[in-house]
């Protein structure tokens, strides 16, 4: 570390994050480490929300066990037990003849609801646009994730948003705002926050349209690289 801050001291150079963090608990190891966050266009407008009549909850997430999808199914099956208006979609890469896949089909097809799960893999890369803005809830229970942009794009089409503690974009979360913190891992505290969410509605909404704004004033590129240029020069 202090052969990476001379050397970046010597070419008057700077280490960006994308990771807010929390600089009052953990200090910033170098000045010259900034935050600069991924950046991307609202996706989005005039937007309708539950489709179908049903609250529509996503989840993002390869099919590996440090992903985690496997939580997200577990705490819908319990959730649907309450509530018979949620539907789940699960999308993620990973092997179709692999055990953690073939695991959650099997999981999936055992339940009387089993309709109301969809478990997408290997979708194509121009349908996750669609995918996004037809549903109300994003979920990445990740046991490990540097900087989740899932979460941004996710924001950026206007839905609620849930990840976990361990995801270097959690930081984009104001919880209680447009989605919550989840601790990784953690089946019951998932289940009560999403559960939170989808008993109110309108709350839901007001999620979503808060992710929008969040979008639109702190990752838009044009303002948000203005800015960072105007912190640097000053």
């Amino acid at each position: 570390m202090l052969v990476f801050k001379f050397v970046l001291g010597i070419l008057n150079a700077y280490w960006m994050s994308p990771c807010k963090g929390n600089p009052e608990k953990y200090p910033l190891a170098s000045k010259r480490l900034v935050y600069f966050p991924f950046l991307i266009q609202p996706q989005v407008e005039n937007r309708t929300y539950f489709k179908g009549g049903k609250v529509n909850i996503l989840c993002v997430a390869k099919y590996y066990t440090s992903k985690n999808p496997g939580l997200m199914l577990e705490a819908f099956i319990k959730l649907r037990q309450e509530f018979e208006d949620i539907r789940l979609t699960i999308c993620g890469t990973g092997d179709e003849n692999g055990e953690y896949y073939e695991n959650m089909v099997k999981r999936k097809e055992e339940l009387p609801f089993a309709e109301d799960i969809r478990l997408l893999i290997n979708q194509p890369l121009t349908g996750m646009s669609g995918l996004y803005a037809s549903h109300d809830i994003f979920v990445l229970p990740t046991r490990h994730d540097p900087a989740s942009f899932t979460v941004l794009e996710a924001m950026a089409h206007g839905l609620a948003v849930l990840t976990t503690d361990v995801d270097g974009s959690s930081g984009y979360i104001e919880e209680g705002k447009n989605g919550y913190i989840t601790r990784s891992g953690d089946l019951m505290h998932l289940i009560e926050r999403v559960k939170e969410i989808i008993q109110d509605r309108q709350s839901l909404e007001s999620f979503g349209e808060r992710s929008l704004d969040m979008v639109k004033l702190l990752h838009e590129p044009g303002r948000v690289s203005a800015d960072f240029i105007k912190t640097v020069a000053g």
